[in-house]
């Protein structure tokens, strides 16, 4: 009796190669949406501390009021694209962590930093002092080219002061431009 030798012939180490790269062709994008899907959670995360912090802000005037003499409701003065440059400049398309770029008066009013590398960049625009009481409002949002192909993602959140019940509405969610660019 003759024994065969142990090993895979061609065909079947083809086949084999083949089943590996149509599992691959299939489970790639689907890892790059993730990926993304992971990324648009850090502008979420941020811009609900974002809407936390303005909401303190303006609050804390009327809690410390008690004598009817309270500061007109303002939300902090708008400020703009934080950092200023693009996140894709900087190595692995991720905005280093920079301090001194949250240093700001409106930043520092709303006691909000980015203490980790991110991809996206945060904006805060309001009212501020030209429209006190009735109206004033803020727009957080954070913009970001998460695979630097120049096609921008943009999440937003609104709040308004309502002086009806002394308190913020926000927008009930996010408002999303290209969430998954």
């Amino acid at each position: 009796m003759r024994r065969r030798a142990g090993g895979f012939t061609l065909v079947e180490l083809m086949v084999v190669v083949a089943i590996i790269g149509v599992l691959a062709s299939i489970a790639l994008p689907s890892f790059m949406k993730n990926a993304r899907r992971a990324r648009l959670s850090e502008a979420t995360i941020q811009l609900n501390r974002i809407y936390v912090s303005s909401k303190s802000y303006i609050l804390e005037p009327h809690r410390s009021a008690g004598s009817g003499n309270a500061a007109t409701p303002q939300f902090p003065d708008s400020e703009g694209d934080t950092p200023a440059a693009s996140c894709c400049t900087f190595p692995g398309g991720k905005c280093p962590v920079n301090g001194l770029d949250w240093q700001t008066p409106t930043w520092q009013a709303l006691m909000f930093e980015v203490n980790d590398p991110h991809y996206y960049r945060y904006a805060y625009l309001s009212t501020g002092t030209a429209n006190p009481g009735v109206g004033s409002n803020f727009f957080a949002l954070a913009h970001g080219d998460l695979n630097c192909d120049n096609v921008f993602s943009e999440i937003s959140l609104y709040g308004i002061w309502s002086n009806a019940d002394n308190d913020v509405h926000g927008s009930g969610g996010f408002a999303m431009t290209n969430p998954l660019e």
